[in-house]
């Protein structure tokens, strides 16, 4: 019976790094190195016999029966987890759920969840990847963390950190005189403009 099942360890860390397609942000969620969960990944295709990720320069991204393998481990350990917290003796577990990038889990996140974590034990902790503006109505998420100025439709915004950045770019690219509005004139112009970051996101300026 279940002869053809893979080790619950690698599933969990393919499971994390699918979720966030970055084994970085895989490693911060369930408390191991990236090399650990590139590890585990590698010896679930190897006992599966596929390839479940396409590892592009600093990206992931599923194959087609990674996404399906994803699918189904991804939905079957949600119904572990609400189960064993069904059974769990006087003691109910809240879920909180935080839609945020994986740049963000890795540079700002990663290093104050182990304490959040430990202080709140009652409290089963999910990471999800994403960029876009959320929609509470539709998504299954608790918090969103996103770069901008926190005008957000149908979303209460509070300020997280503040962030001040430069425009970067080439130096061949400018002259002494050139000003910040000039690089809009500019294709693919290798800059970026930013602001300050919100708890609901990062705006540019133009």
């Amino acid at each position: 019976m279940f002869q053809n099942l893979p080790s619950l360890k690698a599933l969990h860390a393919f499971e994390a790094a699918a979720r966030h397609c970055s084994f970085n942000a895989a490693a911060a969620e369930i408390s191991l190195s990236p090399g650990a969960i590139g590890y585990q990944v590698k010896q679930l295709e190897t006992s599966l016999n596929i390839s479940l990720f396409f590892r592009r320069t600093r990206q992931l991204e599923l194959t087609g029966e990674g996404k399906q393998l994803y699918k189904a481990i991804n939905h079957l350990f949600r119904e572990l987890d609400d189960e064993v917290t069904k059974i769990l003796p006087n003691k109910q577990k809240s879920h909180l759920t935080v839609s945020v990038s994986t740049y963000f889990v890795t540079r700002w996140l990663s290093p104050r969840l182990g304490k959040f974590l430990n202080n709140h034990t009652d409290i089963t902790f999910r990471l999800q990847h994403a960029v876009n503006n959320p929609d509470f109505t539709l998504d299954d998420v608790d918090l969103a963390i996103r770069w901008g100025d926190g005008n957000m439709p149908q979303s209460q915004s509070e300020l997280l950190i503040e962030m001040p950045m430069i425009a970067v770019c080439a130096p061949a690219l400018l002259d002494k005189k050139s000003r910040c509005g000039n690089l809009q004139r500019l294709p693919n112009t290798p800059c970026y403009w930013i602001n300050q970051a919100s708890i609901n996101g990062m705006h540019g300026c133009s």
